[in-house]
């Protein structure tokens, strides 16, 4: 990823107050948004080969201008062979695929979490950015899902 900022050093003191804040950051004064799932989000369970329905984790309707993004993502399940691949998807653009695996055995819950990083530029206002999960094609478990994504404005992003 090549990308330039100008005032680098107020671009990630910004970034830094946004993820110190937990989230609450009101995008109309500052130009950053933020946001936390309410409660997680579960990826059905299904079989090998088929990596299942798309589920929606956290979206956030961002104003014109590029943006670098953040997103920590976390899951747990107590089944086997569980997990997900999550990814942004920028207007139905697809970016930045992570796998998330959660596998445990049937007793024990297991918890996992994931970092990841995107840039996205768009042209007008109301568009959306939105961390998406599926099961994906190698896991047959379920699992369930949430995070938190920051987004945050740079002048120059290649």
């Amino acid at each position: 990823m090549n990308i330039k900022i100008k005032h680098s050093v107020v671009a990630f003191g910004g970034l830094a107050v946004v993820l110190l804040s937990g989230g609450n950051v009101l995008a109309d004064s500052t130009g950053y948004y933020a946001d936390t799932s309410n409660q997680p989000a579960t990826v059905q369970s299904g079989t090998l080969g088929n990596p299942g329905a798309e589920v929606a984790i956290i979206e956030k309707t961002v104003n014109a201008g590029s943006y670098l993004i953040t997103a920590q993502v976390f899951g747990y399940s107590y089944a086997p062979n569980s997990g997900a691949v999550c990814y942004f998807t920028e207007n139905g653009v697809e970016s930045g695929w992570r796998t998330l695996n959660t596998s445990s055995n049937w007793s024990a819950l297991k918890t996992t979490n994931i970092l990841m990083l995107g840039k996205y530029t768009s042209t007008q206002d109301g568009t959306k950015v939105t961390v998406s999960c599926i099961r994906g094609y190698s896991f047959t478990g379920g699992a369930q899902i949430y995070g938190t994504m920051t987004l945050v404005p740079v002048q120059n992003l290649e």
